[in-house]
């Protein structure tokens, strides 16, 4: 799941990164998946995604938010053009659950990073 991963370099290394891996990954997942045809929409959508989620201290509840509606409408959108409304009404939940997980499981190996790190 890409979600966590980007979340994951996000919460560690900060928006820039956090920009770069969701943009990059997203961009070679679609294109190598056989999925060419939403690789530069990932490329955006998710780079904004690692951006928003990089924002610190008490931007992080907002930057997790923007990252959310970012992802979650950025394909809600792009789904209306390329398939029209009924599929992206129902990408809807599956794309709000794929972020939410993606946030708990990139928290999560950041938590345990965290930890790891300290112990040495």
């Amino acid at each position: 799941m890409v979600d966590a991963g980007i979340y994951f370099t996000a919460f560690y290394l900060g928006k820039k990164e956090g920009a770069i891996v969701g943009g990059l990954s997203a961009f070679l997942i679609d294109l190598l998946s056989s999925a060419p045809q939403w690789m530069f929409i990932s490329l955006f959508i998710h780079g904004a995604q690692g951006y928003f989620a990089g924002l610190k201290g008490g931007y992080r509840p907002l930057g997790l938010l923007l990252a959310t509606v970012v992802m979650v409408g950025g394909y809600a959108l792009s789904s209306v053009f390329m398939y029209g409304t009924g599929a992206s009404i129902a990408e809807l939940v599956p794309n709000f659950c794929q972020n939410g997980l993606g946030i708990v499981i990139g928290w999560l190996l950041y938590q345990v990073f965290k930890r790891v790190q300290s112990n040495k």
